[in-house]
């Protein structure tokens, strides 16, 4: 049951996420530690949304069937999307202030820990 509850929160983000990243690109982009120096990687951003929708849909399509153990494995497997993320973010040294690269920190890393926390309690079988 906790298993499924963590998922669900996860889901629930990872389609958040996306959504906001369509609505509000250049928001998103603030938020999720991205600097733009030119409009047109707006749609990268897009893009981004898009993938984590998707992803998002995923899950909850495997979800909805029920398959614990493979929710679990996706759920693991998506944590790594967001540690590469993490990299991906954090090596660009434009990102501004610590305090600001801190909430960047919190937003992946939490989002990998609570990803393969809530794919650890699935494949434990609660």
């Amino acid at each position: 049951m906790v298993g499924w509850v963590l998922a669900s929160l996860a889901i629930a983000g990872l389609v958040a996420i996306g959504v906001a990243g369509m609505l509000a690109p250049r928001r998103a982009a603030g938020e999720y530690g991205i600097v733009l120096d030119d409009d047109r990687a707006l749609g990268l951003i897009r893009a981004m949304a898009a993938r984590d929708l998707v992803i998002g849909g995923l899950l909850a399509l495997i979800a909805w069937a029920a398959a614990r153990e493979t929710l679990g494995w996706a759920m693991g497997a998506t944590a790594l999307i967001a540690v590469v993320d993490l990299g991906v973010v954090t090596t660009d040294r434009r990102a501004t202030s610590r305090t600001r690269m801190d909430r960047i920190v919190a937003l992946h890393g939490g989002g990998a820990v609570g990803l393969l926390a809530a794919g650890a309690v699935l494949l434990a079988g609660c």
